[in-house]
């Protein structure tokens, strides 16, 4: 992966001297260089770089300050936490870093009890009336905080300390896209087994794709999948598993959430995390959720394949991989990595739908996707670090402004989405849109069916590892002969373990 580092020419030293000090800034350098970790791939990285480029010009031109935005790749976003971690260990951290909240979680723990010793709480820049949103209008920062999608910008609030320690920059949500060849054959078969005799006449081809989207619930979804299943010789000779889900932990906290059954909480006293299905009724009602599963989901002849629905952890692959392959019906995943999903050079259509609830009264979907965070600066004087932060934080608000988040989720990425309401009525995600293109499509369902409808889980430090030993509880329970409730004994304690 190719790493930019870009440098600009920077003013004399008496210049910037009267920059800084102007800015607040103190006289360790002469030079403002804001330090961007990143985990981009390279379609991405090469959007945020001409926007860079385009904030650096516009902060020359009418502040008179020579700012440069240095992006560095630092893998993956497993890869991300260690390099952070070990930059706020030896004082050289970035000023700007990609992370997910658990991830952020976690560089709030390593404070101890030195709240910001490490993280900046942006919520100090919101509330100050010089620096909130809507102040630096050359750079296209004209909208205030209620024009962020809500959930999107909530989602920086909820850790264990009062304030904002992240911001959304692209966002995505999980959408089923499938196979309409396949669904279509086998409608006669659904409606001859299970839609006719409840309904009393046919559905017919013409309202799939609105009952799939309207109507179609977890449970019709599985319907369906086991009249493909049975039917598969006939309607999808190459036909694998019917239903391949990405995210083992996705699927068990989204239907948690749409069960009503208790996940995790934020224990308003200690501050700790809590297990909210760790006892009592939630206990039970998600054990018997995931044995359903594996009873009906999750059983064939020879009890080695998988029947109607099968994991990325169950199965090892990635449902876009089988999908293209015609190997499995409906694969439900990311927005974030719609773009890989559909088949190459039109060999089948495969049309995007929301992915089918449980509970029709409470349809609600997983919150990912990238955000940032801001790092404090060990190694510079206070007035240096505040001015790092002050252009920080112009920064953010500009690559969250209306126009720049669009050219940066519907044009850099592989189906993000912007996270401003404003975003979607600009001419260039009208353009967009009239364009065509299978992304076009993702972002129908995400606005007009999905609706703002988002999870966003409480953080603390052991969130990430509860989000991993969940997925662990519908990985082993799926293949393992274990019971189910030693399995969720083992995914508790090691959690446990990890709360503080």
């Amino acid at each position: 992966m190719k790493k930019i580092l870009k440098t600009i020419s920077l003013l004399g030293a008496s210049a910037m001297t009267m920059v800084l000090a102007s800015c607040g800034g103190g006289g360790d350098s002469d030079k403002i260089v804001i330090d961007f970790w990143h985990t981009f791939g390279d379609k991405v990285e090469n959007s945020i770089q001409n926007q860079v480029d385009e904030f650096e010009r516009r902060v020359k031109t009418h502040e008179g300050v020579d700012v440069e935005i240095k992006l560095t790749y630092k893998g993956g976003y497993d890869d991300m936490p260690q390099h952070i971690t070990t930059s706020l260990a030896g004082g050289d951290s970035p000023t700007l870093a990609i992370a997910y909240p658990d991830h952020v979680a976690d560089y709030i723990k390593a404070e101890g009890n030195n709240p910001g010793k490490y993280v900046v709480n942006l919520q100090d820049f919101i509330d100050n009336s010089e620096t909130t949103f809507g102040t630096d209008l050359y750079l296209d920062d004209n909208q205030g905080e209620e024009d962020f999608i809500e959930a999107f910008i909530d989602e920086g609030r909820h850790y264990t300390r009062d304030g904002m320690y992240s911001l959304p920059i692209m966002k995505s949500t999980e959408v089923m896209i499938y196979n309409r060849d396949i669904v279509e054959a086998a409608l006669p078969y659904y409606n001859a087994e299970y839609y006719h005799p409840e309904h009393g006449s046919d559905l017919l081809p013409g309202q799939l794709a609105d009952f799939i989207n309207d109507t179609m619930t977890w449970d019709d979804l599985m319907d369906y999948a086991k009249v493909i299943f049975d039917n598969k010789a006939t309607i999808a000779p190459s036909l694998v598993v019917p239903v391949m889900y990405d995210s083992d932990s996705n699927l068990f906290i989204t239907k948690l959430y749409q069960n009503e059954i208790g996940y995790s909480s934020i224990d308003p006293t200690t501050k700790q995390g809590v297990i909210d299905f760790e006892t009592g009724t939630a206990r039970a009602q998600a054990e018997a959720l995931v044995q359903k599963w594996k009873d009906e989901y999750y059983r064939s002849e020879t009890n080695t394949k998988p029947y109607l629905l099968a994991t990325k952890g169950t199965y090892g692959e990635y449902g876009s991989n089988l999908f293209k392959a015609e190997e499995t019906a409906f694969t439900i995943g990311s927005t974030g990595g719609s773009g890989y999903t559909f088949p190459e050079k039109d060999s089948f259509p495969a049309v995007v739908a929301r992915v089918p609830t449980d509970n029709p009264n409470k349809s609600v979907y997983i919150s990912q996707g990238p955000t940032l965070t801001m790092l404090t600066h060990p190694r510079f004087s206070s007035q240096k670090a505040a001015t790092l932060q002050l252009y920080a934080w112009k920064f953010l608000k500009f690559l969250t402004s209306s126009e720049v988040n669009v050219d940066i989720t519907c044009n850099g990425s592989e189906g993000y989405l912007p996270v401003r309401h404003s975003s979607y009525t600009t001419e260039l995600f009208y353009d967009f849109v009239d364009n065509g293109g299978e992304y076009v499509q993702v972002a129908d369902i995400v606005q007009n069916k999905i609706l703002g409808a988002y999870i966003n889980t409480p953080v603390f430090p052991g969130s990430k590892t509860l989000r991993d030993q969940v997925g662990g509880i519908v990985t082993n329970a799926l293949l393992g002969t274990d019971s189910i409730t030693s399995i969720f004994n083992s995914a508790i304690n090691t959690t446990k373990l990890d709360i503080a």
